[in-house]
């Protein structure tokens, strides 16, 4: 099963919604036409502007909404719409929409694991309660948010639920971007599964560090960004007899309590 990924990696604009869709309008001008996936980084639209989500975080049907359901819709693409500042009753999540090729929203992922060091999430954000996993077009997808991405046995729960590919959002920092490239290939490897990580670039408060890539099963690196903006697009190979997992079976192999996690240590 041939899936074109193509992601943006983007300088995103602190606070400025308008001005990020402008740039994401000008790099999917490239946008492939066969591309079956889009793919954007963490709160692409106002980053992380936390101390004025009373006036910046939006509904499921708000603006930054209705623009992915309109470049899904032109570009006749799914989109992983990286995440954006919801608020909902009156409480506010990290959250990823998924918009279908006609430009419905067909699911959300709101972050579960919320970076409590520097950036102070739990601060502002509610923690989502729920695996992101989503089925488009056939492919079964797993939703994670950056952070997510320190904690390997959520990454092998969507796994284990099916997941083909894992989407992983982010806005990591430059001063860890070291960490980012290695979590990343360590997921795809430990899990035998596809990996797409799309970081942002650019500077706010803080550098980030870029590194965006396309991950294989076996962790080779299908194609990728340094720390330039920049759309990238590849074609990946999903195959339903996950054939690495014939050549090397960790799922077969599993011993189902020894490795898991025993909550009862902590």
């Amino acid at each position: 099963m041939r899936v074109n990924i193509s992601f943006i990696q983007m300088d995103v604009v602190f606070g400025e919604r308008e001005k990020n869709q402008a740039a994401i309008q000008r790099l999917t001008e490239n946008l492939p036409e066969n591309c079956d996936f889009l793919v954007l980084p963490e709160l692409w639209n106002i980053g992380y502007d936390l101390e004025h989500l009373d006036q910046k975080a939006e509904s499921l049907d708000g603006a930054s909404i209705q623009f992915l359901k309109f470049i899904a819709k032109k570009h006749n693409v799914n989109i992983i719409g990286g995440s954006i500042a919801e608020k909902k009753d009156g409480v506010f999540y990290n959250t990823m929409p998924v918009i279908s090729r006609k430009g419905e929203l067909i699911d959300n992922y709101r972050k579960v694991h919320l970076f409590s060091h520097t950036l102070k999430e739990p601060d502002y954000f509610a923690e989502g309660d729920e695996w992101g996993l989503t089925g488009i077009d056939g492919l079964t997808c797993g939703l994670m948010l950056c952070y997510d991405l320190r904690f390997p046995a959520f990454c092998r729960n969507l796994v284990l639920r099916d997941a083909s590919v894992i989407f992983v959002p982010a806005q990591w920092p430059a001063a860890r971007r070291d960490h980012y490239v290695s979590l990343l290939k360590a997921r795809a490897i430990e899990n035998q599964v596809y990996v797409i990580g799309v970081n942002r670039c650019g500077k706010d408060r803080i550098s980030y560090g870029g590194g965006s890539m396309i991950v294989s099963p076996d962790g080779t690196v299908l194609a990728g960004a340094d720390e330039e903006e920049k759309l990238v697009s590849c074609d990946i190979y999903v195959e339903e007899d996950h054939y690495i997992r014939k050549m090397i079976p960790v799922f077969q192999d599993r011993r189902n309590i020894l490795d898991e996690i025993d909550n009862n240590l902590f």
